[in-house]
């Protein structure tokens, strides 16, 4: 299932030959072409609205809401809505069921409902959190795991039948990170002091931070630009300002520095 925010409308489509199954309309604020001009880093990116969904249900959560919208993968149909209480930063559809991350008073939950609302397992994790919006998830490529990076946090889920925190940490990784998963690592790119942007590799089993080097881009990564680990070798692109151009940067994850 491929989904997408058209113009006042939501759209799913197969993935295997790209045929229309559905759409959904939604209000004008809803749609994926809202941009907001961030001046800091001069680039222009889409309203904050989450959606994620798999073979069963889809979920939606409209630009600064604080409740997500349900719909049957199959036909579009509307199958509820589940409010939250506090910030909801993060949501994903895993196994039918909703995963919901929210920042309630410098405290960080995460908890797994029915599309009922009810629900199944929910965790606080221990640190504070001063800067909802700073906090990115990703799900792993399995879509059992579920990473979560930002203000001064981050935690590994295991979303399986039985969902628990395999690991939470304090690291200062920085601002506006981006996730990438590989087998028993995990890959965070993020923005340090400003102007430093830095590349970590960590133990997916135990959140150790095992590499960490400084790289030269100058500005945050958009979905299609995430670092990719690929066998002993980590792959991103850089911008040089100077040139104009793109270059692509492989390093060797067992000697990241070099």
């Amino acid at each position: 299932l491929i989904l997408a925010l058209h113009e006042r409308a939501l759209v799913a489509r197969r993935a295997d030959d790209g045929r229309l199954m559905w759409t959904q309309s939604l209000p004008m604020d809803d749609c994926g072409f809202i941009l907001d001009r961030d001046d800091e880093r001069r680039r222009e990116r889409r309203g904050a609205v989450l959606l994620s969904g798999d073979q069963t249900l889809v979920a939606m959560r409209s630009a600064g809401a604080n409740a997500v919208n349900l719909f049957d993968a199959a036909t579009g149909a509307s199958r509820g809505r589940i409010a939250y209480s506090g910030t909801l930063v993060a949501c994903a559809v895993v196994g039918g069921r909703v995963v919901g991350v929210r920042h309630i008073r410098e405290k960080v939950t995460v908890d797994v409902r029915s599309p009922q609302g009810e629900v199944l397992w929910s965790e606080e994790l221990k640190a504070q959190v001063r800067e909802p919006r700073r906090i990115v998830t990703a799900l792993d490529d399995a879509r059992t795991m579920l990473m979560l990076a930002g203000d001064r946090v981050s935690a590994l889920i295991d979303l399986g039948a039985k969902p628990a925190v395999r690991w939470q940490d304090t690291p200062e990784f920085g601002d506006w990170p981006a996730i990438t998963f590989l087998k028993d690592r995990i890959g965070v790119f993020a923005r340090r002091q400003n102007q430093q942007w830095m590349m970590h590799i960590l133990d997916a089993a135990s959140g150790r931070i095992a590499a960490s080097v400084e790289t030269q881009r100058r500005d945050r990564l958009e979905e299609g630009e995430r670092p990719v680990i690929t066998g002993d070798r980590w792959v991103w692109l850089t911008d040089l300002r100077g040139d104009n151009r793109w270059v692509v940067v492989c390093r060797d994850l067992a000697n990241p520095d070099k």
